[in-house]
C-alpha cells in the first residue's frame, strides 16, 4: 500500500483568472494561471501534435501534466469541468511526481476563455481512453 506525504494527500487549489489554449511547437498546449502576467499559481496540460514510435514504447503519446514540480505522462483518473470549476484527480504515481493529489480549480474566465479551456481539454484528451466518461 502506497503512503502519501500530507502534500500529495492533498489537492491543490487556485482561482485560475488567465487562460491561455495555443499551439506551441508541437503540442497543444492548455495553461491556466492565477493571473496572467507574473503568475504564482498555474497548471499546464499538454499533447503533443507529432508523434513517433519511440514516443508510443515510452508511452509519451500521451497528455501530460506539468506544474511547478514536474511534467508528468498520463496520469489522471478524474477531471470534471464546469463552468466555475476545474477538478483534476491523479493517480497515485502523478501525484508522487506532481506533489499533490489533484486540483480544484476555481474558474474566473470571460466566456471565450471557458470555451477555449473547454474544446483546449477536449482536444488534449481526445486519444485518452479513460477520458471516455469525464462528459467534458
Amino acid at each position: 500500500m502506497q503512503i502519501f506525504n500530507n502534500a500529495e494527500s492533498q489537492p491543490r487549489t487556485f482561482v485560475a483568472s488567465a487562460c491561455v489554449v495555443e499551439n506551441v511547437d508541437d503540442a497543444l498546449v492548455v495553461a491556466l494561471a492565477d493571473q496572467a502576467e507574473h503568475p504564482q499559481q498555474g497548471l499546464e496540460l499538454q499533447r503533443s501534435t507529432i508523434f513517433d514510435p519511440q514516443d508510443a514504447g515510452l508511452t509519451l503519446d500521451s497528455y501530460c501534466i506539468v506544474n511547478d514540480e514536474a511534467t508528468y505522462y498520463g496520469g489522471l483518473i478524474w477531471c470534471e469541468l464546469s463552468r466555475e470549476k476545474l477538478t483534476l484527480e491523479f493517480n497515485t504515481e502523478a501525484a508522487e511526481a506532481l506533489k499533490c493529489s489533484g486540483y480544484n480549480i476555481t474558474l474566473q474566465l470571460s466566456d471565450a476563455e471557458f470555451a477555449a479551456l473547454q474544446q483546449g481539454l477536449r482536444d488534449v484528451f481526445a486519444n485518452a481512453p479513460e477520458a471516455a466518461g469525464w462528459g467534458l
